[in-house]
């Protein structure tokens, strides 16, 4: 076993209905008709605004990074609890990276993804700490290692780790403690190992790809007081598999998700 790196949105045809009475056929009003169709639009409408989950992930695909600066800053607009964000940023040119530094400058509950490097067994610490460049401002960190064996996630988390002799803790963690706060058991215990039902996997959370999210195909539900985590969902990158067998693969940010779900405390 080991930890490995990983981290990476015509025409219509109007008509009357009938009620079959006994041999008859009864006619509803228009007048009344009218009223229960309204009726019926504000509650579909009620429904469909409505998110299912606390946590919405949104996808940053192939965007280039001005792209994923002008996500940060709508989703910021939405007023969510929390912004996770599962992926580095290396400097690149100020132009390029303008974008999303303004928009984490405005933002004000922000946690990005560290990763781990290099373990010593005989210290059980890491010596190694990669973080994206400080002029990305966020509110807080956590580390993004996953354990898995021979690419299959192994359903268990540290939650908390030693940096050379500085704890860090791990990002699902950061995230669930920053939003809605972590069960007693979470936060009594911070030597705790978390394991959790790979069947819970992809359950717990709203998708925005990327396309429908520069659309502006998503509702503002999904976003205004939830958890929301910025993440890679494409084919191409780092997956792990969620079964021995090797048939589904499972991206980090869903494995991140499960965790959050697991551990916030919404009492």
């Amino acid at each position: 076993m080991y930890i490995r790196r990983f981290y990476n949105m015509s025409g219509k045809k109007s008509f009357l209905p009938l009620i079959h009475a006994g041999n008859g056929l009864i006619h509803i009003k228009r007048a009344k008709l009218a009223s229960i169709f309204i009726l019926l639009l504000t509650i579909a409408s009620a429904c469909s605004k409505e998110a299912p989950h606390i946590i919405t992930i949104v996808d940053i695909g192939n965007n280039p990074r001005p792209e994923i600066g002008r996500q940060i800053e709508k989703i910021r607009q939405l007023n969510p609890r929390i912004i996770g964000m599962d992926f580095h940023l290396v400097p690149d040119s100020t132009w390029k990276d303008s974008t999303i530094v303004n928009a984490l400058n405005k933002s004000v509950n922000t946690v990005q993804v560290v990763t781990l490097h290099n373990y010593f067994e005989v210290f059980d610490a890491w010596d190694s700490l990669e973080y994206s460049h400080p002029k990305f401002k966020v509110s807080d960190r956590g580390f993004a290692n996953l354990v898995s064996q021979d690419s299959v996630f192994v359903p268990e988390l540290p939650i908390k780790q030693m940096f050379r002799t500085e704890p860090v803790y791990a990002f699902s963690y950061v995230v669930a403690k920053n939003s809605y706060g972590v069960k007693p058991r979470f936060s009594d215990s911070l030597d705790y190992f978390l394991r959790f039902k790979t069947d819970s996997l992809g359950l717990n959370y709203n998708l925005i790809s990327a396309e429908d999210f520069s659309k502006g195909n998503y509702s503002a539900e999904y976003f205004k007081d939830k958890i929301v985590l910025l993440g890679y969902m494409g084919e191409s990158e780092d997956y792990h598999y969620a079964d021995p067998d090797k048939k589904r693969k499972v991206k980090g940010v869903e494995i991140h998700a499960a965790l959050i779900g697991q551990m916030i405390n919404r009492k």
